[in-house]
């Protein structure tokens, strides 16, 4: 991958994690401390890592790897499959783990994750690194040979 044009380009040593819902109590809607205590982590991590950066304000594009432990459980046949392939399909889903990180990082990397215009995500065990999540941002690109909603 060209990493020319990258703006951020981050590894966070975490645990991938999907973002809960908000909680209704007595007195009113909370966030679950798991989820307050992941985007506290993946925000001071970033900033440990970029120091005084100027969130970004301008169209992006986001790419985000989440690598996931391979479990103890697994015998070497396993371990040695999923070195083919990687590809790590099971909880938490997707959507829910790039929204923690996303929202992490409004007004640390971006004004606001509504710069966001063009997300790739993908999750996969770590194989031969740390569990964890990559972060790689661009501007976003106009995609040509896009199909037209107009039919």
């Amino acid at each position: 991958m060209d990493t020319s044009n990258n703006l951020i380009d981050v590894f966070f040593e975490v645990e991938p994690f999907g973002k809960q819902r908000p909680r209704i109590g007595k007195w009113g809607g909370y966030t679950p401390k798991k989820t307050e205590d992941a985007e506290n982590s993946i925000r001071d991590i970033f900033t440990s890592k970029m120091g005084s950066f100027s969130p970004l304000n301008e169209p992006l594009m986001v790419s985000l790897v989440f690598f996931f432990k391979v479990p103890k459980s697994y015998t070497k046949g396993r371990v040695l499959e999923l070195q083919k392939n990687p590809v790590y399909d099971k909880k938490p889903d997707i959507d829910n783990v790039a929204k923690l990180v996303l929202d992490a990082l409004n007004g640390v990397a971006w004004m606001d994750d509504n710069l966001v215009c063009q997300l790739m995500a993908s999750k996969q065990y770590a194989i031969g690194c740390s569990s964890g999540i990559r972060l790689i941002v661009s501007k976003a690109i106009p995609i040509s040979g896009s199909p037209s909603c107009l039919q």
